[in-house]
Parts: C-alpha cells; structure tokens; sequence
C-alpha cells in the first residue's frame, strides 16, 4: 500500500526499461537504487507510457517540449513543401499537416491539456495543444460555477436536408421546454436564432421567480450578430424587440458552448430540436429573404447551365462545359507570362492554329488550307 504523496518506482519487467520513481509530492522526491536480479538499475525521472512523457512530479512540462520540437520538425516540412514556384496547392498542404501536426496534438490533449498554460506557450505558430472535449467540459464548468446564480436555458437549431427545426431547453424545468419546426428551406443561422427566441419568450415568464438569466448557445455567428447589433437581419431586430420589454432589473448574459462536447444540457438540447424535425405542424413564421439566396443562386446557375449547354458547338465549352467547377488554376500565381501561356494553351489560341488572322494580304485574311486545332494535333 502507497500513501498519498509517498513515492512509488515503477518498472516494466517486460521491456527491462529503468525503472521511474512517480510522487505528488513535489517537494519530496526519493530516487532509491533499484535492484533488478544481480545488477542494480538507477531510477530514471521520467518514463514514457503509450506516447506520453511522465516526470517524477506528475508534471508534463517535459511532454509538452517533446510535442513541439516533433510539430516544428513536421512544420519544417511543410515550408518546404509549400515552395511559391514548385510547392504544393493549398488543399494538398491542409492534408499533410493534418496528418502530420494536428494529429500529434489530438493524441493525448485529453491528459496533457489539464497543464498550466505557460507550458504550453512557446515560439512560432501551431505549438498550444488543441483543445481536447475535456478541456472544453472544464471551461463550462468554471463558467457555470462563475454564474451559479444564472438561470440557465440552452438553445439550439437542427437542419436536416431541407426539414429545419429550433428548440430551447430548460434544465431546472424541462416542462418550460419548446420545440418548433420552422418553415422547409430556411437556414440553421435562422434556426438558431428562433432558438434564442424561443428562450427569450419563455424566460419573460419568469421575471417574477429570478433576475439572472444566462443563454447558451453553440452558434457563434448567431451570438457575433446579437453582440454586434446586426440590425440588418430581421431577426435580429426581432431579438431586440423582446429584449426592450424585459424589465430594467433583468440581466440576462449569452455563452457560446461548443456543440456535441459532452455537455449534459446541450446534449438534451439537441436531441429536443432533432426530434421536432418530425413534427407535422410547422410554424407561421415567413423565412427570411437570406434564406432565399441559395435557391436563388442555385436556380440562376441552372438557367445559365442549360443556356451554356445549347452552346455546343462553341470550342469554349470543351474547355470548360460545367459552369459550376472551378477551372485548374495550376499555372495562376507562378508570374502574369506562365498563366497567359496556360490560358492560351488551354483555349487553343497559339502561333501554330491561330497565326493566320495575323497574315494580311490587300485587307484579305490568307486562310490555311485545312484548320486544325491543338486537340487534332495531340
């Protein structure tokens, strides 16, 4: 039996590695010979188990290190690679240090993210461990502790396919709990914000009960437009419109939380506004004129498509005969001469198919006696 704070060695008899000596104790730390069979091994002040450092103190200061030099390494790569002459395209270079960095600081932040901040701070970009589910829950956590005498309501906005569907859920009182489905169409940025509606409707109810209110919500461009007075969204004026007829003594504060981290209200919060996406009754609520601007676009596309396609005879359609996909843009950015060359190349117009309409005779275009193109030539 080991004490609280007494020092334990711990080896691995398997591997024959030297055995480590762990403590809580800081101020104490005892490093005893350690005997193994005949010979006597020296107790090491570190130890590495599945992937992460551990030091004697319980401390991952030496793990932490140990990430960034490998990340640095991998980021050297990536310099390399991303060369502005010869280099990599943007979404190859995404990839790599996905795979190569980010991956590295996935693997163990739920242990090593608990560590002091300094820590993790170092020179250059990419060095702070990325933010593990944990982290996050004990973020919430200290914030919930901060406000404990908030009245919490959390919101939220479900799409599925063109089914949308906002919910505000009430934890001291899940009867309080509202649910709508919104009109077909409309946008999740829509469903958050009826959410957020939702709540503020129901909380005016209870003004009698409590003072403090605090909204949580996991859509940050829907709490960005409300800190910012993005009056030019029509729900968000309609936000401030119920705002105004809370009483003066009211307070009511709005936290983002990020969505699907284990956070128990947000949880049921969203299963409440998943489940209303089912629902036959929908709301009377208009969908606004946003919402609209991707059925418009995509209908203007589909009406320049089928223009674009009656155009079959024109060379320019072989090019580039889906107006939606982007062209290859491999000779963009490598000097104004290479991607003229590449624009001509691709369209056909060279010395070699087009140099006739440059030869004049007595005002007369000397025609060759067979056109040819570059595509009948390769």
């Amino acid at each position: 039996m080991f004490k609280s704070g007494s020092p334990r060695t711990v080896a691995d008899s398997q591997s024959r590695r030297p055995p480590v000596s762990i403590s809580t104790d800081k101020k104490f730390i005892l490093s005893p010979p350690f005997i193994w069979t005949a010979s006597r091994s020296q107790v090491k002040g570190e130890a590495k188990f599945l992937g992460v450092i551990f030091y004697q103190k319980l401390s991952l200061e030496n793990h932490v290190k140990y990430l960034k030099n490998k990340c640095l390494k991998a980021l050297n790569l990536l310099r390399v690679v991303a060369h502005t002459d010869w280099g990599a395209d943007r979404a190859t270079l995404l990839k790599l240090y996905r795979t190569l960095v980010r991956s590295k600081l996935n693997y163990g932040s739920v242990i090593y993210g608990s560590a002091k901040k300094t820590r993790c701070e170092g020179p250059g970009p990419y060095t702070s461990p990325w933010p593990s589910e944990g982290a996050y829950q004990r973020e919430f956590f200290r914030i919930e502790e901060k406000i404990s005498n908030h009245y919490a309501v959390f919101t939220d906005g479900s799409k599925l396919e063109e089914r949308v569907a906002a919910a505000a859920y009430f934890p001291e009182h899940p009867d309080r709990s509202k649910a709508t489905r919104l009109r077909d169409g409309a946008s999740v940025f829509s469903a958050e914000l009826e959410g957020i509606a939702l709540a503020l409707t129901e909380i005016k109810k209870l003004t009698k009960c409590h003072k403090n209110f605090v909204i949580y919500s996991d859509s940050l461009s829907a709490l960005q437009d409300i800190q910012s007075k993005n009056l030019k969204v029509i729900d968000i004026r309609r936000l401030y419109n119920l705002i105004r007829k809370f009483p003066p003594y009211v307070h009511i504060s709005f936290v983002w939380i990020p969505a699907h981290v284990d956070i128990r209200g947000n949880e049921n919060m969203d299963k409440l506004a998943k489940a209303a996406l089912y629902r036959a009754s929908r709301s009377e609520k208009l969908i606004c004129w946003s919402d609209l601007k991707p059925k418009m676009n995509a209908y203007i596309n589909s009406v320049w498509q089928r223009g674009w396609d009656a155009e079959g005879a024109n060379k320019l359609h072989q090019v580039h005969s889906n107006l939606g996909e982007e062209l290859h843009r491999r000779g963009e950015g490598a000097g104004r001469k290479r991607e003229t060359a590449m624009c001509r190349l691709r369209v056909g117009h060279t010395w070699l198919t087009q140099s006739y309409l440059l030869k004049i005779k007595n005002n007369l275009f000397v025609m060759p006696a067979a056109a040819f193109t570059l595509s009948g030539i390769f």
